[in-house]
């Protein structure tokens, strides 16, 4: 079996579906040589990396108004506190 890449189709909070390449992990065999080996794995990487880059461009050419770093940590720690005190409250 030669190695491959497999694809993990994933939806983010924008809508978009992206494809997250994913490595396929398979064990050793005789048959498959250390070239074949790192081969698959360049293939992997070249393959994350033009993965990784199209999502950062993505993220750039986004025209939406981003949040502040202080605004997010504020409803974060409402939604932990909210989960917390509920979690408190179904062990009474």
């Amino acid at each position: 079996m030669s190695g491959c890449i497999n694809q993990l189709r994933k939806k983010d909070t924008s809508g978009t579906t992206g494809i997250l390449p994913r490595c396929n992990l398979r064990v050793m065999s005789e048959k498959s040589s250390p070239t074949e080996s790192w081969h698959t794995m360049a293939e992997e990487a070249v393959a994350y990396d033009r993965w990784l880059r199209a999502k950062v461009q993505v993220s750039m050419d986004d025209e939406r108004q981003g949040i502040a770093h202080d605004d997010v940590m504020v409803e974060i720690d409402t939604i932990i506190q909210l989960a917390e005190s509920r979690s408190a409250a179904n062990r009474s």
